[in-house]
């Protein structure tokens, strides 16, 4: 399978009590204690936090937070916490993918349309859970070939989906009638799920290589406006 997309750049800052410090009071509290002056970016925990590294996630800040039109989903939610994300993880048992993680920590939740959002952690979860039915109705197993399966962008064709995967999707979010869905049984080297677009007006799913591809293309993400 083809890496995801992008591998995001990872820095060694100083030890200045991270261990406490929160995302928006973290950078300053670096430049005071050391005299380094941090990136015009959003500084995210990521999975290895206890090393004292740090995640710079400038893209999801420039696409969202940064954006001067109106957002697609609607408001975006506060951020979610490390320690939130953290009890995510636990109650699923699995480390999210790298950009959706990011993501949370930019804002825990898009939109408060019940049929137009992106879920907060306390909404999302495996589709078997959260909505059965739908799970249920998508979960025909398909034989679909490697060679058919592993295509991404323009030649991909939506009917070319394994429906065996579809129940242990994790659910991230609704919109135009669909489910955006993360599969935990396509990873990336650099940590990255597949993302699904399921919707019942289409023959299958649209399919990425990653949550970032997903928002990238789905809500017209990919360029800042």
């Amino acid at each position: 399978m083809d890496r995801a997309h992008q591998t995001l750049e990872r820095e060694a800052l100083p030890n200045v009590g991270a261990d406490r410090a929160g995302v928006d009071e973290w950078p300053q509290a670096a430049a005071n204690s050391a005299g380094w002056v941090p990136p015009p970016a959003l500084l995210c925990w990521d999975s290895s936090i206890r090393r004292g590294v740090f995640l710079a996630v400038s893209p999801w800040h420039e696409r969202i937070r940064g954006r001067r039109t109106r957002n697609p989903l609607g408001e975006l939610h506060p951020p979610a916490t490390e320690a939130e994300v953290r009890e995510f993880e636990e109650r699923l048992g699995v480390e999210l993918p790298t950009s959706y993680r990011q993501f949370l920590m930019v804002a825990n939740g898009w939109g408060g349309d019940d049929d137009c959002r992106l879920l907060p952690l306390q909404e999302a979860g495996w589709l078997r859970d959260v909505d059965p039915s739908m799970a249920e109705v998508w979960s025909t197993p398909l034989c679909v070939p490697d060679e058919l399966y592993f295509v991404y962008g323009p030649d991909q064709e939506s009917i070319h989906f394994r429906g065996e995967y579809v129940p242990d999707t994790l659910l991230a979010g609704y919109w135009d009638d669909g489910v955006a869905l993360l599969n935990p049984h396509v990873k990336s080297a650099e940590g990255e799920w597949e993302a699904w677009y399921l919707a019942p007006w289409k023959p299958g799913a649209t399919r990425y290589r990653s949550f970032w591809d997903l928002a990238m293309d789905e809500l017209s993400l990919r360029y800042p406006s």
